[in-house]
């Protein structure tokens, strides 16, 4: 039997869980660096608190012995003809004990919201929590960042 819980939070629900979800979004931004500079600089928690309550992304939390261990916060993007759930970022510890529930829990959220694909970047080192996940590979384009 499973002791932990896998949720997601409703947009009126962040406060009661803001001091738990909080830290975790911090270590995630502190964790994005090119060069050694923080590239995140211009977004906070509080930015991230603020779409969550506007309900422009979602977050998924795992409790277990009442303490939030991870999350992932996620956005559903529109696209022309349907919906892709995004995967923003991913805190906290023990992916590798939390993984399968957590993307199934996000997975049925995303059909459940009309979804048809679902997108991620992320270490190489994922792959082994996302089953059935392809790489997108592209002779024609790589993903970079300037800041101006």
């Amino acid at each position: 039997m499973e002791d932990y819980q896998v949720l997601q939070l409703k947009s009126e629900d962040i406060d009661k869980v803001w001091v738990g979800v909080e830290p975790l979004i911090q270590d995630a931004l502190d964790s994005m660096s090119i060069g050694g500079q923080n590239i995140f600089n211009y977004l906070n928690t509080g930015d991230y608190y603020e779409w969550a309550r506007k309900d422009l992304l979602q977050i998924f939390i795992v409790v277990e012995d009442k303490q939030i261990k991870l999350i992932t916060l996620t956005q559903l993007l529109p696209h022309p003809r349907f919906k892709v759930l995004e995967y923003l970022m991913t805190s906290g510890k023990g992916l590798k004990k939390f993984s399968e529930r957590l993307v199934q829990t996000i997975e049925d959220f995303a059909i459940a919201e009309g979804c048809k694909r679902l997108m991620v970047t992320a270490p190489k080192g994922v792959v082994g929590y996302l089953k059935d996940w392809e790489e997108l590979k592209d002779r024609h384009k790589i993903t970079l960042m300037k800041e101006l």
